[in-house]
């Protein structure tokens, strides 16, 4: 008996990296506007919620008691990104006045080298918000530009009190990835096939706290 074959579509996943910081913290994901007016703690009433991913980074003195050279690495993030508000929008953020808008060379960051600290697959998300009905519908020409448009997020202080954090002051970057992934058919269990993970750089970048094209280190991405 012939099996069904199995449907290949994209997988997009929020990729989040935070570098040595001093307590944890958790961010909140939107696709849409961010409210200003909501409780910080779980706001899953609201229509543009996504989701919260709780972050817990390593502290800067434990890393610079087990490593004195990473003491000497300044690993907070570049602040060529201003906003008037905390959380992160669409809307692409102009260049600080010391950057020159003709050059493409962006310092790679330490904390970059270590290993994503959080994901989160947006398909279900993107699926509900584009009213599609099956993962084959999320094209990179139809999901690309709603992320440009409607990905943001705003980063949450965890105690001693639930406040929204100034993403610049933050050593953290976020980013989308894509990639094929190709199920069993139907009647055979196992894992995907994935395929080679490409970054939707319009997703993220000029956000404040997104990644920027240069910054990662080679071959990470």
């Amino acid at each position: 008996m012939q099996l069904p074959t199995s449907t290949t579509h994209l997988e997009y996943d929020l990729c989040i990296l935070c570098g040595p910081y001093v307590q944890p913290f958790f961010v909140h994901v939107f696709l849409g506007d961010v409210p200003d007016n909501i409780d910080y703690n779980l706001p899953i009433e609201h229509p543009s919620w996504v989701a919260q991913q709780y972050i817990m980074p390593h502290s800067p003195d434990a890393l610079a008691a087990n490593a004195p050279a990473a003491a000497a690495c300044d690993l907070s993030p570049p602040h060529h990104q201003h906003h008037q508000h905390h959380h992160v929008t669409g809307e692409q953020l102009p260049p600080a006045e010391s950057e020159s808008s003709s050059s493409s060379a962006v310092p790679h960051l330490p904390f970059l080298h270590h290993s994503i600290t959080a994901s989160l697959c947006l398909n279900p998300f993107l699926l509900t918000r584009l009213h599609l009905s099956s993962p084959t519908d999320l094209t990179a020409s139809a999901v690309t530009p709603y992320l440009h448009d409607n990905l943001q997020w705003r980063l949450v202080a965890v105690h001693p009190e639930r406040k929204e954090l100034n993403v610049k002051d933050v050593p953290v970057r976020l980013w989308v990835k894509q990639c094929e992934v190709t199920p069993l058919p139907e009647g055979r269990w196992g894992p995907p096939t994935v395929g080679r993970e490409e970054t939707v750089w319009d997703a993220t970048e000029g956000k404040g706290g997104g990644l920027r094209k240069g910054e990662m280190p080679e071959g990470q991405t």
